[in-house]
């Protein structure tokens, strides 16, 4: 299983949320500037995509997992994120 994941769910709007070891949550369109520096560190690791609605033509939920992240970019992303959990 992946540490970092990225789940999108459809609505009336997109809603994004971040999930990085054992802390998560929705991202707001205002990030904090740890939200930001994560965003930043895992923008460019490769990804696998999950659709959770099986073989419909709607798709309401899309998780994107990061595939082989390195074990230092993750324990950086849960530092920032417990600090992002902790401003909250």
């Amino acid at each position: 299983m992946a540490e970092v994941r990225l789940t999108v769910y459809s609505g009336n709007r997109l809603h994004f949320s971040l999930d990085v070891g054992s802390y998560g949550g929705w991202l707001s369109g205002k990030l904090n500037n740890e939200e930001k520096m994560i965003l930043h560190l895992i923008k460019d690791l490769k990804w696998k995509a999950k659709f959770k609605d099986g073989d419909c033509l709607f798709v309401s939920q899309m998780e994107l997992e990061a595939d082989g992240a390195a074990e230092d970019l993750v324990d950086a992303c849960k530092e920032l994120a417990a600090l992002a959990v902790l401003e909250a």
